[in-house]
């Protein structure tokens, strides 16, 4: 280099590069700490280097949040995600990852507020309705929700989840015979639907009907003879007592409260992730977050399927093959990873 172009850049291209080697080493902390020597100086790296160190800062914060929030640990995730869109505000994804993590920290006021700039920003985004949908509805502000929500089956009608979850929607506003025609149309469109045949038992409860409750639990532990949920359910079903019937419909509620926390899980069906290129450290990372869990859970279906995302997107299909193949081994109910491995086999990525 040039002594001029060494004046110029006052060595932010040495500090860059060393904070792109800790970024590609997912040292995330280390390179933040580079890039912000450069950020903080105006005047070193010329042009061209403060801007890139702007935009992979955020990154780095963003991939630091999402390691938290794939961990489930979604208040440790918020600052991390606070901090990206300070850095990068245009970027819509991360808006989007901040209102699922305030939305599932009970924080429903400022999940609104980036949800709906997520939407504003992109009216075609049906994911980003459904989104906004379950904060609206965790906010009590039911009728907006249903909105949001319809919006989304609009969009894509023979979504089994989008029917699903106007079905978790009706049943908070109480309309039970809505909640019911609901899951009947995501069992419609996918009849091993297991959490639709779960709330659709429920609901019937809820509508006062627990002869048709537990004639859908029997068909659901057809499908899942394992499922603990189930067999507890039937049990408190079959005492027909006033205690037992409360103590089902507790059971019910906790489950519906849930149906309301945006899982993690479905980052990439909720989010498609928008970047011109693989962010190949942080999959590295999340595939060692992933097995580090399975050494210690090898029969949660949940970190197969994590793992095997991992996997594809790093393009090393046969291994992620094998994680979702495992997950639905646990699980053969498990829509989402159905819905990927089919992906995969299609050769999309």
């Amino acid at each position: 280099m040039s002594l001029f172009k060494k004046i110029l850049t006052l060595g932010g291209n040495e500090t860059y590069n060393r904070a792109m080697a800790f970024y590609n080493r997912a040292a995330y902390m280390e390179a933040i700490q580079e890039f912000e020597k450069i950020t903080r100086s105006p005047l070193m790296g010329g042009r061209l280097y403060p801007r890139l160190a702007l935009f992979y800062a955020g990154q780095a914060y963003r991939n630091l949040g999402l390691v938290d929030m794939h961990a489930g640990r979604y208040a440790e995730a918020i600052p991390r995600f606070e901090k990206a869109v300070t850095l990068t505000p245009e970027n819509l994804e991360i808006h989007a990852y901040l209102g699922v993590c305030y939305n599932n920290e009970g924080r429903y006021a400022e999940a609104l507020r980036e949800l709906t700039y997520v939407i504003e920003e992109e009216p075609a985004d049906s994911q980003g309705h459904l989104r906004l949908s379950l904060a609206y509805c965790n906010s009590g502000r039911y009728d907006e929700a249903i909105l949001e929500v319809r919006k989304a089956i609009e969009m894509e009608n023979r979504h089994a989840d989008l029917h699903y979850f106007l079905g978790v929607i009706l049943n908070h506003k109480k309309e039970y015979a809505g909640a019911i025609a609901s899951f009947r149309e995501a069992i419609r469109l996918n009849a091993r639907y297991l959490e639709a045949h779960l709330k659709l038992g429920y609901a019937y409860a809820f509508s006062g009907d627990l002869t048709k409750a537990s004639e859908t639990f029997h068909h659901a532990l057809s499908l899942s003879p394992e499922n603990r949920e189930l067999q507890e359910g039937l049990a408190l079903l079959k005492k027909e007592t006033p205690e037992a019937k409360e103590a089902f419909l507790r059971q019910a509620e906790e489950e519906f409260s849930r149906a309301l926390m945006i899982d993690p899980n479905l980052a990439d069906t909720f989010m498609a992730l928008r970047k011109a290129q693989k962010d190949i450290g942080f999959y590295n990372t999340l595939v060692q977050i992933y097995q580090d869990a399975l050494a210690a859970h090898p029969h949660y279906a949940d970190f197969h399927y994590g793992l095997g995302h991992a996997l594809h997107q790093l393009g090393r299909h046969e291994e992620a093959m094998q994680e979702y193949q495992k997950a639905l081994l646990i699980n053969p109910d498990y829509v989402q990873v159905q819905r990927a491995l089919d992906q995969l086999k299609k050769g999309k990525k």
